[in-house]
């Protein structure tokens, strides 16, 4: 469970695209902010930007997700 900065609790998980959270990360997600994450892939490292999204929909129900969008 996290703690996002509008106070309501939700779920999370503690890997993403194969990426622990580290403890900070996990603050920065917490508090609603951006950050750069590295993930390998098939062709080597990625860098994408994250940003939280509480209201994040897959077939019609909300769940705790990620904007994401590739960072140079």
């Amino acid at each position: 469970m996290i703690t996002y900065k509008d106070g309501k609790e939700y779920h999370f998980k503690k890997t993403y695209r194969g990426h622990r959270w580290t403890p900070e990360e996990i603050k920065k997600i917490a508090a609603g902010k951006k950050q750069i994450v590295a993930f390998n892939g098939r062709k080597g490292t990625y860098r994408m930007e994250i940003k939280p999204n509480p209201n994040k929909k897959y077939n019609g129900r909300k769940y705790f997700g990620f904007d994401e969008k590739f960072a140079k």
